[in-house]
């Protein structure tokens, strides 16, 4: 059987939050695990501040320079490029993303580039959107699995975050633990408390994802790359 591909891109996820690299707090407690058992790429970096930018890298393998548009997808005549994925001739592509995928103009560069892309997007959910961002993390995971377990066909798949962005909005799921915001949170890279809790929900959502897509069949024959698409500033880290 050939091999899928899944792609998830974490927003906003730099290193000095996470526990694996060292944050005291325990506030990615599943990304953990995962790294505790994965291939980690310690040097890892991303051009610049920008969602779209990362997505345009990490199809191309170039660094997005565009400064005009914000990023290179925005850029009309970024199309017909020579993209890794479409040498992967028999599997279905597959863009999942929890509001409208004209932000960023990434549906018109996924379908200027990649060939017969199917983008999951606001209005093809059962599940509520929360926010001008579309459906929460936990339920973008779970409407993903849901298309992807039915998959006959080898796939990639990539999956874009975005709780961990403003507003931060956090829906009510019954096994989240909210954290009260410290002093020591501030000192550890955290901001405020709706930001520490969207991080460490972003990371909760993960966590439910592989326990789900653990029993499925396409488990053991799938490849998991997950990435911050960038980081982010704070006074108290380098």
């Amino acid at each position: 059987l050939a091999t899928n591909i899944i792609i998830i891109f974490l927003e906003t996820f730099p290193n000095y939050k996470i526990g694996y690299f060292g944050n005291p707090l325990n506030p990615t407690p599943n990304f953990d695990i995962l790294a505790n058992q994965s291939i980690i790429f310690h040097n890892f970096f991303v051009p610049k501040f920008s969602t779209a930018a990362s997505i345009f890298s990490a199809m191309t393998g170039l660094p997005d320079m565009a400064t005009t548009n914000k990023s290179s997808t925005r850029n009309p005549y970024a199309k017909k490029q020579k993209l890794l994925i479409n040498n992967l001739k028999n599997h279905e592509k597959h863009f999942f993303i929890g509001g409208s995928a004209n932000w960023g103009d990434l549906k018109g560069f996924f379908k200027g580039n990649v060939n017969n892309m199917m983008i999951h997007e606001e209005g093809s959910y059962s599940s509520k959107e929360i926010n001008s961002w579309g459906i929460s993390d936990f339920d973008l995971f779970v409407e993903a699995n849901e298309v992807l377990k039915n998959k006959k066909e080898p796939f990639i798949s990539i999956i874009l975050t975005a709780g961990n962005h403003t507003p931060y909005t956090i829906p009510q799921k019954n096994d989240f633990v909210y954290t009260n915001f410290t002093p020591s949170h501030k000192k550890f890279g955290f901001n405020n408390e709706k930001e520490l809790n969207a991080f460490k929900f972003m990371d909760f959502s993960l966590g439910n994802f592989f326990n789900l897509v653990k029993d499925e069949f396409y488990y053991n024959n799938t490849i998991f790359v997950i990435l911050g698409d960038h980081g982010a500033s704070h006074d108290t880290q380098d």
